[in-house]
């Protein structure tokens, strides 16, 4: 398996299918701009660290940032490790969170997962040892509370958790027997409400007892009501025949699924649907799926949007005039804004006008406007000649975090990858 350390936590499944290239949207000038990077890996001091940084994932509204890096940027950190801090943009502070609930640190590495919209609750996983009956040595995930310092160590048969904006639900995948009633050893979607601590199964089959395929990749939307998810299973809805895996939004008010991955231009996706991404309304859902539309030849991955409220999906990444043959597979989005209408993602190719490299770029995509900007620029405006990658969207579309081994400030010399938040982006024409 390839390792890319710059990559979130939540595209790590990504990395193990392919290394994926991206081609994306329609080539168009730069719209004026006047927003700025700020570089994550400074401490409290205010200089700048010569140890790179990754991760990143944003809370809704853009005030917290989370991020893991083995540089010292607090005085207490003195382990030389890697641990995870939770930056505040607004009061302009920094928190370790992986210390534990005495404030003791901890001896063994630690990466970032998601953030609350509030910034009290942060879910990260670590090799060190933070409760009792805790391994040292195994990679475990766990939910800290910034607010009490306490620190939760969820179940070691969990795969891949998504953490709600509203801090009360985990999204979680697991081929354990027992959660929700299950009783099969297929891996299955399910959500933790950590208060009350009930799980509800996310993943149940239409009308039998158990899905007749496996569940994974959760996405949970923002008040914990929605969860979208990849499944190889035909039965989670009626009239699923398309002999392919999909992706799937649950409902866990109206208590209903329904297939995300539809048609687009009056054919079937010819290959599983994967990597969903769901707004934080719930409204929309980013994934990647593969067509056919110019024949078997030419299957390819792209990045798709359906919105749930018209029942329509969305090419963004299709170019008027473009057969599939001249596209190659794409890595997924990493997200989408409430409304739909903004796409964050990165692609080698050279999207904008002005985008003179041919490194990867860290780009959002406006649906209205058919259009892409490379949020990934130096802070003069001119090209980073560096690979960047997106990690995360804010809720409006107005902030993109991303993971850049070039400088995108003046003070970033280290020649590491470095998390960057660049706002605010305005992107209407």
């Amino acid at each position: 398996m390839l390792f890319f350390p710059y990559l979130t936590r939540r595209h790590a499944a990504v990395v193990a299918a392919a290394a994926l290239v991206l081609g994306l949207g329609t080539v168009v000038p730069a719209h004026a701009d006047h927003s700025v990077n700020e570089a994550l890996n400074v401490g409290e001091d205010g200089r700048f660290r010569a140890t790179g940084s990754w991760g990143g994932n944003l809370s809704g509204g853009a005030e917290y940032v989370i991020f893991a890096t083995r540089a010292s940027l607090v005085a207490a950190d003195t382990n030389s490790r890697y641990d995870v801090y939770l930056k505040d943009r607004v009061h302009g502070t920094l928190k370790r969170a992986s210390v534990r609930g005495n404030g003791s640190q901890a001896w063994g590495r630690s990466d970032a997962g998601d953030v609350s919209d509030d910034g009290r609750y942060v879910t990260f996983s670590s090799r060190a040892r933070f409760t009792s009956g805790d391994a040292r040595g195994s990679m475990d995930t766990f939910l800290k509370d910034l607010d009490t310092g306490g620190v939760l160590r969820l179940a070691r048969d969990w795969g891949q958790v998504d953490l709600s904006g509203n801090g009360k639900y985990l999204a979680f995948e697991s081929k354990a027997k027992g959660y929700a009633g299950e009783s099969d050893q297929d891996w299955d979607v399910f959500v933790y409400e950590i208060a009350s601590g009930a799980v509800e199964i996310v993943s149940p089959p239409h009308e039998a007892t158990d899905g007749n395929g496996i569940s994974w990749g959760p996405s949970i939307s923002r008040d914990g009501t929605r969860v979208a998810f990849s499944s190889s299973a035909s039965n989670l809805v009626p009239g699923d025949a398309n002999g392919v895996g999909d992706v799937f939004v649950r409902d866990l008010v109206a208590q209903r699924t329904e297939r995300a991955s539809r048609q687009v231009q009056g054919m079937d996706p010819v290959m599983d649907s994967v990597y969903p991404v769901i707004s934080g309304k719930g409204g929309h859902v980013a994934f990647n799926s593969y067509t056919g539309a110019d024949g078997p030849a030419y299957w390819s991955a792209h990045v798709m949007v359906t919105d749930l409220s018209s029942n329509e999906t969305e090419w963004i990444s299709r170019i008027p005039g473009a057969k599939s043959s001249e596209y190659p597979d794409e890595a997924p989005a990493c997200g989408v804004s409430d409304s739909g209408r903004f796409v964050a993602l990165a692609s080698p190719l050279q999207l904008a006008e002005d985008d003179a490299d041919d490194e990867w770029d860290a780009f959002v995509h406006d649906r209205t406007s058919n259009s892409s900007y490379v949020t990934s620029r130096r802070s003069d405006g001119s090209n980073n000649r560096a690979d960047s990658w997106c990690s995360a969207l804010s809720a409006d579309g107005s902030t993109v975090s991303m993971v850049s081994d070039g400088s995108l400030t003046p003070q970033d010399t280290n020649g590491n990858y470095d998390v960057y938040v660049r706002s605010p982006l305005h992107l209407a024409p």
